[in-house]
């Protein structure tokens, strides 16, 4: 009866599918281990590096501006096991630059490399890398300043100084190239006191949108800024004649044109003033009605607002009775 029991063990479905695995397990580690047949399959993001750089390239005056990718994949074949032990972290991809001696776009082949022989290549992508070669300049932009806003009521500029006034921009030649301006911005509105401090240069294009890139490099970040901030008044014009009438006794009158001018100064030294006299005007020999330009006696410190330092004067003789 034992007997009986032990050979239908033997027997059963499940014991014969354990043993059908265990052979397939064995037939599978020969095949591998033992045979070792050829076998596909693709090695991804393998890094490509770029190699015989011209000297160009090694001292800053070449640059790659832009390539198609920075990693390869491949499809290889091989003995399975060799091919097994093949990755991205012991195939190197390269680029041979040795013919890249000027700007321009490059079409070249990606080389893949081995630790072991034996691997053949299927196919690459990208079969070649697309490269676009630019030379690097320097060129001087000067500083322009983009004023914002309005001073407050009753003050003008001044003067203005930016030191420097120039910065270098570095890099690829067709990246300067969108240059069109490099600025600073200085905001005015209701300003009353000197403006005065380090602001960042910033670079725009043509349609006067920020660039914002690594590859253009500046020799300064900031430029120093100072503007003197004045106070102006509008004072009355007082000609000061040398008599009331002339050598005839005709009187003299005097009317400046404008009656009243703008003047800029300090705050202290306009708070004194209502007023400017003319220079002397001698009236002696005037005989007919004439306009004289006529210089202002203004105070250390006061100046014209439209920068000038005389006004016209109509002196008219009144008629004899």
């Amino acid at each position: 009866m034992d007997g009986e029991e032990k050979m239908k063990f033997y027997q059963t479905d499940w014991f014969l599918k354990v043993i059908s695995v265990l052979i397939a397990i064995v037939i599978w580690i020969y095949v591998v281990y033992e045979y070792n047949p050829q076998y596909e399959t693709w090695v991804r993001d393998i890094p490509i590096t770029y190699v015989n750089r011209t000297q160009d390239f090694e001292n800053g005056k070449m640059v790659v501006l832009d390539s198609s990718s920075e990693t390869v994949d491949i499809k290889i074949r091989g003995r399975r096991r060799l091919v097994s032990s093949i990755d991205a972290g012991n195939t190197t991809a390269t680029v041979d630059m040795a013919e890249v001696s000027k700007e321009g776009t490059y079409a070249l082949p990606v080389n893949v490399h081995f630790a072991a022989d034996g691997i053949e290549v299927l196919q690459k992508k990208p079969y070649s890398q697309q490269l676009t070669v630019d030379k690097v300049v320097t060129e001087e932009r000067q500083i322009e300043v983009d004023e914002e806003g309005q001073l407050a009521d009753g003050y003008v500029v001044e003067n203005e100084t930016t030191s420097p006034a120039a910065v270098q921009l570095t890099g690829p030649q067709s990246v300067i190239g969108t240059v069109a301006k490099c600025s600073i911005s200085v905001n005015f509105t209701d300003v009353r006191d000197d403006i005065k401090g380090l602001y960042k240069i910033k670079l725009y294009d043509t349609q006067n949108q920020e660039i914002n890139t690594d590859w253009i490099s500046k020799n300064i970040e900031y430029t120093d800024v100072y503007y003197a901030i004045l106070p102006t008044k509008t004072v009355s014009i007082v000609p000061k004649l040398s008599a009331a009438s002339n050598v005839d006794g005709a009187v003299i009158t005097a009317l400046p044109q404008p009656a009243q001018v703008t003047v800029k100064g300090k705050q202290s030294v306009l708070d004194t003033i209502s007023s400017l006299e003319t220079a002397d005007i001698d009236v002696s020999g005037v005989t007919a009605n004439q306009r004289l330009e006529v210089e202002l006696a203004l105070p250390n410190g006061v100046a014209l607002l439209d920068g000038e330092n005389t006004v016209a004067v109509d002196l008219v003789i009144a008629p004899q009775e």
